[in-house]
């Protein structure tokens, strides 16, 4: 129930965020912050632990894959979303099937395994920020269709999502 409750403003904080900072950054915050709340219960193996985890998890799991789309909208590399969907689809289908061997005795030795696979994955995005098309500009203020007045903004003919 909390994850539900945590994810319900998620997608419309991130997407507020999102015009704030820039996606690769949120996406790389989101995922860590993720990781935390996946690895809380299983590193201090309590109720309220579990509990805990519920608000990080569920403020981060529709951000995650709502920033990650449109990251890759914007990366200019074609059929990048396409890209995206199919490896987050395959991890949702072999992600259960690699930790079932593990679940035997709870779930205390695959959360970190999962912890660990969404850290890669923040590692991943981490290096993609580095290259990432206007990763400086950010937008301050003003409504979401906005262009940014960047000096490094690239000109609108050249900008395709």
């Amino acid at each position: 129930m909390l994850v539900g409750l945590a994810a319900v403003p998620s997608s419309a904080l991130w997407a507020r965020l999102g015009r704030r900072w820039s996606r690769p950054g949120l996406l790389l915050a989101a995922l860590v912050i993720q990781a935390t709340g996946i690895a809380l219960p299983a590193l201090l193996g309590s109720v309220a632990a579990a509990l805990a985890s519920a608000v990080p998890f569920g403020a981060t799991f529709i951000g995650v894959g709502t920033l990650a789309l449109a990251t890759g909208a914007h990366l200019r590399y074609p059929r990048s979303v396409a890209l995206l969907t199919t490896g987050y689809s395959v991890g949702q289908i072999l992600g259960p099937l690699a930790v079932a061997p593990l679940l035997h005795h709870g779930y205390r030795q695959a959360l970190p395994l999962a912890a660990a696979v969404v850290l890669a994955a923040a590692l991943a995005v981490g290096v993609l920020r580095i290259g990432f098309p206007h990763h400086r500009t950010v937008v301050r203020g003003g409504a979401p269709g906005d262009r940014p007045a960047a000096a490094d903004a690239v000109p609108a003919s050249t900008d395709r999502h």
